[in-house]
């Protein structure tokens, strides 16, 4: 295929960017799929310019082995005639074989003609126009564009695949259902036969895989019945050391709340020895008079009165604390002996969960590696059905009960070709810009931004 770029005429193409494009930005693939019918049988020109637009040149494909392609309706396929198949008995119908839904000829071409003028309005891009602003703006445009663009590739890439996932599908269940009516024809023989064998292969790995998970849960079964029993048997040393605890953490309240009562009085009794330290003082000085000198006496013995009660009291927290602490020791020898009985039953605990989780991660890359297997297989049966049922798409008849299935493959076929051709245009467009526009729109921006540079040099050297 030779890829050339080509100039549209605006006179005769009347390109109209973005007449394509949905008030989403987002291309409309209804009038992209009229108009690719309406003109996939107009031969691109490369040699075509138009001096009026500046030459807006697209990348085309200039290939004479693409034609117009026209998506039939897949019931216009099914004949009116009906025979009966004389070795199964099954009635049959014609349906004329189709060329263009053979699925290897789809994979390798794509059967339509790529227009020049619905890849412009697609793209969006419009004709740059003439002079170093339109450069710069066309350079916008395309930028912004290209956003869009990748958006709607992304999605026609999901389309095509969810499109040819329906296919296979669709396939394959044409062909099992032909096995399962039991069809007599040497063509398909051999397939049904690969994909019988390559379906018995599967249920041979997915009885692998059932049986390794049976021995998996076999082998867990002792090592959870032994961490269950020494559960069990660490539990009534849970219990105590729970219930020390409490007792232990009552009898460290009490203390706290005495270790308070204790600090108040303390500082009641500074506080009492600095008042009678100062009024001592007082009653020294020469220069307080007698009448006050009396007042400074009668307060000194009162708080001298006061003074014992408070050193009774402090005292009395004392020996509350030193009796609470016989208890609150022997509370604490208890639980660091069943602190360290428990930590024991613990370590066999964790050592038996550790062998749990290492055979449990042992088996699930073994599992892992079984289920990719499974899987492979399984594509494999899927393709194999789907190639009976890429068969039975070329037959020129059929039984009837085959005939909703093929016509719901051929429908599906078709909608796959109908993504793939959506997401060449779109990866088209996307890439159809004028390069050399953009490379000017560039050199005009450096050299803009090199007078901007000058300037302010110039004006910090005079200023």
């Amino acid at each position: 295929m030779e890829i050339e770029h080509t100039r549209i005429d605006s006179s005769n193409v009347d390109v109209k960017a973005g007449s394509l494009v949905n008030e989403h930005g987002m291309a409309d693939w209804q009038a992209v799929s009229e108009e690719i019918s309406q003109s996939s049988t107009a031969e691109i020109d490369p040699r075509t310019r138009d001096s009026r637009s500046g030459g807006v040149e697209l990348a085309a494909f200039h290939d004479q082995s693409y034609e117009a392609a026209t998506t039939p309706d897949p019931s216009q396929h099914l004949e009116q005639t009906t025979d009966r198949d004389s070795s199964s008995g099954l009635a049959l119908q014609s349906l004329a074989p189709d060329v263009s839904l053979d699925i290897e000829d789809e994979a390798t071409e794509l059967d339509y003609v790529v227009n020049a003028r619905a890849i412009a309005e697609i793209s969006g891009y419009g004709t740059p126009k003439k002079g170093p602003i339109g450069a710069l703006l066309y350079w916008y445009t395309v930028h912004q564009r290209k956003k869009v663009l990748a958006e709607e590739h992304a999605q026609a890439e999901s389309r095509l695949s969810e499109a040819d996932q329906k296919k296979r599908e669709s396939l394959a269940a044409l062909g099992r259902k032909a096995a399962e009516l039991k069809i007599q024809d040497s063509s398909l023989k051999a397939l049904i036969g690969k994909a019988s064998l390559a379906q018995g292969e599967l249920r041979g790995k997915e009885r692998q895989k059932t049986h390794l998970s049976q021995e998996h849960r076999a082998s867990l079964k002792p090592l959870e019945a032994k961490l269950k029993i020494l559960d069990q048997d660490a539990e009534p040393l849970r219990v105590e050391e729970a219930k020390i605890k409490g007792e232990h953490g009552a009898l460290m309240a009490q203390c706290r709340h005495i270790e308070t009562k204790k600090k108040r009085f303390q500082i009641d009794l500074r506080n009492m020895d600095d008042l009678i330290g100062k009024r001592q003082e007082a009653l020294l000085s020469p220069e307080t008079p007698e009448e006050e000198k009396d007042k400074l006496f009668k307060e000194v013995g009162q708080f001298e009165g006061r003074r014992p009660g408070l050193i009774e009291e402090v005292e009395a927290c004392d020996k509350a604390l030193a009796k609470l602490a016989v208890p609150v020791s022997g509370l604490e020898a208890q639980l660091s002996d069943i602190q360290t009985k428990l930590a024991a039953k613990i370590s066999v605990i964790q050592g038996v969960a550790d062998e749990i989780k290492s055979i449990s991660e042992n088996f699930a890359k073994v599992e892992g590696a079984v289920a990719q297997a499974v899987q492979a297989e399984s594509e494999k049966v899927e393709n194999a059905w789907a190639d009976v049922g890429q068969q039975i798409i070329h037959g020129k008849e059929v039984p009837q009960e085959l005939a909703v299935l093929k016509k719901q493959a051929i429908a599906s076929i078709t909608n796959g070709k109908e993504a793939r051709k959506k997401l060449a245009l779109v990866a088209r467009a996307r890439d159809s810009y004028d390069r050399n526009t953009i490379s000017a729109a560039k050199k005009v921006a450096i050299a803009t931004l090199v007078v901007i540079a000058v300037l302010i040099a110039l004006a910090i050297v005079f200023n």
